[in-house]
């Protein structure tokens, strides 16, 4: 570090707050991790965040703030563009040459002949997104489990962050046997902003952020994947129903990261969701209807469980 950046208790006030990339999912200037096992479409979710970004589409019913990403296929570029045309197809929209970039050669970020040739794309392309996929073709060379290799890793990842302003790096990444934690040192978590696991299979995939750093760490979404025809390929979309409103979708994803083996009271599922209570009841009453959430209590003494079709 050439210099130190003093800054005051004023400065620190008027820092610029987060931009989202995708509304309550990916903000700019930030480091992220999308883990999860083999077979738990992990690259199907960040194909499709990255062509949402491209295209200017709204994610999952959440605003998104068009820009361009760089795509870094260290695992192979071919069954890209199958999974792309899918894409196009399935939501009636064209993905520009000028928005979305693919490396086909993996980047080893440690290596200084590799840094000098992203900096360089980097600066040429000026994505708002740069996804390693994945993280261990980018490390090939360093040991995952060592903390002082993957905190050297997570600094050429900041560093690359820091050349160009507005731009968000994503490493995908696998889980450990358990199929939860993030594979390697707890350096990695520790020292992204935040991370997303994906689990479970074609039936249906849980997408739940377990970390955020600025900001409400819950969010979990249920998706699934659906062929599309005419195609050798398919996209992810809502596991819940495309007719269940926005509001009904937080309760539900409230409703499943933290009381989804117990049930509820009306009393604990307002305060985890945390929002207003009028809208809270409005969203209840939506989940209800949609048969996401039952009743099993009373009127005057609601206990809320999974309804069957969720």
């Amino acid at each position: 570090v050439a210099t130190l950046e003093l800054l005051t208790r004023s400065d620190l006030a008027n820092l610029p707050k987060p931009s989202p990339l995708i509304a309550d999912t990916i903000d700019l200037n930030t480091l992220i991790v999308l883990a999860g096992t083999f077979g738990t479409f992990k690259s199907f979710i960040v194909l499709d965040w990255l062509a949402c970004i491209a295209t200017g589409k709204a994610w999952q019913g959440r605003e998104v703030t068009q820009g361009k990403v760089l795509y870094v296929a260290g695992e192979g570029v071919y069954g890209i563009h199958d999974r792309l045309h899918s894409w196009e197809k399935a939501w009636g929209q064209k993905i520009s040459d000028e928005n979305f970039t693919v490396i086909r050669q993996s980047v080893k970020l440690h290596r200084p002949a590799d840094q000098g040739l992203i900096r360089k794309a980097v600066q040429e392309i000026r994505p708002n997104l740069v996804v390693f996929d994945t993280l261990s073709r980018t490390a090939v060379g360093l040991e995952e489990n060592s903390a002082t290799d993957m905190g050297m890793l997570m600094d050429d990842a900041l560093r690359l962050m820091g050349s160009l302003d507005d731009m968000s790096v994503l490493f995908v990444h696998h889980t450990g046997k358990d199929k939860k934690t993030i594979r390697g040192s707890s350096v990695l978590e520790a020292n992204v902003d935040t991370v997303y696991l994906s689990e479970g299979d074609e039936a249906g995939v849980s997408l739940t952020r377990i970390k955020r750093k600025d900001g409400v760490t819950h969010d979990q979404l249920r998706l699934k994947f659906k062929q599309i025809d005419g195609t050798l390929s398919g996209v992810m979309e809502s596991g819940i129903g495309v007719d269940t409103t926005k509001r009904a979708e937080r309760v539900l994803s409230t409703f499943l990261s933290t009381f989804s083996a117990t049930g509820a009271t009306k009393k604990e599922l307002e305060v985890a969701t945390a929002i207003p209570r009028t809208t809270f009841n409005r969203a209840v009453n939506d989940a209800i209807r949609e048969g996401l959430l039952v009743n099993t209590g009373t009127d005057k003494r609601p206990f809320y469980r999974l309804g069957e079709g969720v």
